[in-house]
């Protein structure tokens, strides 16, 4: 994104922004590309309990589609002020657009580093899974079946418009949203 947004912020050179557009994570359209929408689904994914799954990944949906919407509101509206100031022509104008691009790309890398070790998967399918691990999934489980104390083995089908979550996982989820809804905005960006 960095890369791509400053191509296109301060080239004019056709092969520049041909290779820029095609190798960077810019899209014409303005929806997802690259490899950040597969890392985020399967993070979501390996993060949620399956019977929540459905809910979250409406979540990130809308809040995705609504970080998109703004950064094509907020691009119409920075590229018509700036074209009324004087000295600023169409070009120049959308040189800056793809500048604010190029730093919410290295905003993103910043939030990236902010995530914690939780959102990796280090195994394959576990089935049960001790309280307090590393690999207790970060949204909380009510009226869970328990054997031995402390092993989950079964989950009860939980829906809610707002799952619940444990304050261990808000952080983790928070910054996540934030991650992606920050990549939503420069992506919404491009095609204004």
């Amino acid at each position: 994104m960095v890369g791509s947004g400053l191509a296109f912020a301060g080239s004019k050179g056709f092969w520049l922004l041909l290779a820029a557009s095609v190798l960077g994570v810019i899209s014409p359209n303005g929806r997802e590309i690259g490899p950040f929408s597969a890392i985020e689904e399967s993070t979501i994914a390996h993060l949620t309990p399956p019977e929540l799954r459905s809910d979250i990944f409406a979540w990130y949906t809308v809040l995705g589609s609504a970080g998109s919407s703004c950064g094509k509101l907020v691009t119409g509206w920075v590229v018509q002020h700036l074209q009324t100031l004087e000295g600023w022509d169409q070009v120049r104008s959308y040189q800056a657009v793809f500048f604010a691009y190029a730093g919410l790309g290295a905003v993103n890398v910043l939030l990236s580093f902010a995530l914690s070790g939780k959102v990796e998967l280090w195994g394959h399918e576990q089935k049960k899974v001790r309280r307090g691990s590393d690999e207790e999934p970060l949204l909380q489980v009510d009226e869970a079946e328990t054997d031995s104390g402390n092993e989950v083995t079964a989950v009860k089908e939980k829906r809610s418009l707002f799952p619940r979550i444990s304050k261990e996982s808000r952080g983790v989820i928070m910054t996540l949203c934030v991650l992606f809804a920050v990549d939503s905005l420069a992506s919404g960006l491009v095609p204004a």
